[in-house]
């Protein structure tokens, strides 16, 4: 079997998936409009190891049937033009696998399409940043063809992650969408997972403590048994100087988004399940982008902070936030039926991609609950809740905004709860509007209007 790779899409992910493929002694043939670009990164990869083309027709033709081709450009209109193009010049059997950030529902309306002219498809969420893509990222791959093999285990095996236990980070999907609907969701928990972040050095910091101190913090946390590549980040940005002064003093508190933290709320909604750590990360970016000015002078009750109860409320909300995610999968599997496995999931996430923590090591223990079962694990968790919630007090009570901490303790508080109070929101719609009520003791009634 051939071991060439059709690549469309030289950005910086792009061209380190080529790298990557290279080192892996597979051969690369890129199709570019600029010919420069084509050419420096040939110089940068080993000869006969990458092959650039400024004609698409050249790069399709330069591979051995059955041609496997992998496009890496933006999602939406660009992704959809690239692959209506190859539609129409490749052949039965042939393979189109979409890299790129798409969304999951594009993916299932590309891989319906192409079936139906016998050329295979894949969704494939790939996660890691550059560095990721270079040296090996966490793969997602959503496809419904038993052809599969193909390409996984002649390609993507090769390129992929893999965890402290030698286990590829390379999960396949059973669904079109299913890859970039699990990559989504890994996007959304990363919004999370920083805003988070966030709050902890915004709290350190309005307490006192030095750019030293939190980087120190975020030291002991990332080489801890919740240890993560964000918080291993997190502490090399602190400790960022230039002439000693701190680059990330410098930087402005603006925070932008490309996207996939808003779809993974949609797609939360559409399908019924609360995001809110997600939804209080997205808006914490949106509010950076439109802050008002205040004249209000602050004054900060400084105390201390002990390690290892901040340990232990960040583990809280951490095992909320991916509690959330795990449920939106979940829901996403069955309502698609693509029979996602939560412990794939896990595995897939070990190694190579933004979200990589210790912490997957423990979830197998509480994802039970999602589907109400018992958890002795997760009902320890919930003794921290007192800890968590003072740490929140603390922060608002000196006006620190603590978005995600607070919604990540929120969801564990009203999805755990003993009772609600939304029998009173049942009320005041059957009064206002007649929306009906659904009584306790006598549900074969089914729902019943109050007069009131």
């Amino acid at each position: 079997m051939s071991k060439k790779i059709g690549l469309i899409g030289l950005g910086v992910m792009g061209e380190n998936i080529a790298k990557n493929f290279a080192d892996n002694e597979i051969s690369v043939q890129a199709f570019n409009s600029s010919r420069e670009k084509l050419k420096r990164i040939q110089n940068n990869i080993p000869k006969g190891l990458f092959n650039g083309y400024t004609n698409i027709d050249e790069m399709v033709a330069s591979l051995d049937v059955p041609r496997r081709i992998l496009i890496m450009v933006p999602a939406g209109e660009a992704t959809t033009k690239v692959v209506d193009e190859l539609s129409d010049k490749l052949s039965d059997g042939d393979w189109i696998i979409d890299g790129g950030n798409s969304h999951y529902k594009d993916s299932e309306k590309n891989g319906n399409l192409l079936h139906k002219k016998g050329i295979n498809f894949a969704g494939l969420g790939i996660s890691g940043g550059e560095e990721g893509a270079r040296y090996g990222p966490a793969l997602m791959l959503g496809s419904i063809s038993n052809k599969v093999s193909e390409i996984t285990n002649e390609f993507l095996d090769k390129i992929s992650a893999v965890d402290s236990e030698k286990n590829n980070c390379f999960k396949i999907y059973k669904g079109y969408g299913a890859g970039h609907f699990v990559k989504m969701v890994h996007n959304g928990i990363e919004y999370a997972e920083m805003q988070l972040i966030s709050e902890i050095y915004d709290i350190l910091r309005k307490n006192g403590k030095n750019n030293d101190y939190i980087s120190e913090v975020f030291s002991k946390l990332s080489d801890s048994s919740q240890g993560s590549y964000l918080f291993e980040i997190t502490h090399k940005i602190i400790n960022k100087k230039i002439e000693g002064d701190s680059i990330l003093d410098k930087i402005s508190p603006i925070a932008r988004h490309k996207g996939t933290g808003k779809w993974t709320i949609e797609s939360a909604l559409e399908l019924g399940v609360a995001v809110p750590s997600v939804s209080s990360a997205f808006e914490s970016r949106i509010i950076s982008q439109n802050t008002l000015s205040s004249n209000q002078e602050l004054t900060i009750e400084k105390g201390d902070i002990r390690f290892e109860d901040l340990y232990k409320a960040i583990y809280q909300v951490r095992v909320s936030i991916f509690m959330q995610g795990l449920n939106l999968i979940n829901k996403g599997g069955v309502e698609n039926k693509w029979n996602i496995d939560l412990n794939d999931v896990l595995e897939n996430w070990k190694s190579g991609c933004i979200v990589k923590t210790k912490l997957l090591n423990d979830l197998p223990l509480l994802i039970g609950v999602l589907n109400n079962e018992p958890s002795k694990e997760f009902n320890s968790l919930l003794d921290v809740t007192p800890l968590t919630s003072d740490f929140i007090q603390k922060a608002n009570r000196n006006s620190i905004p603590t978005p995600c901490m607070s919604a990540s303790l929120n969801w564990i508080l009203s999805t755990f709860a003993h009772s609600l109070p939304t029998n009173l929101i049942q009320a005041q719609r059957d009064y206002f509007g007649s929306h009906t009520v659904e009584l306790l003791n006598s549900p074969e009634e089914g729902p019943v209007h109050i007069d009131w």
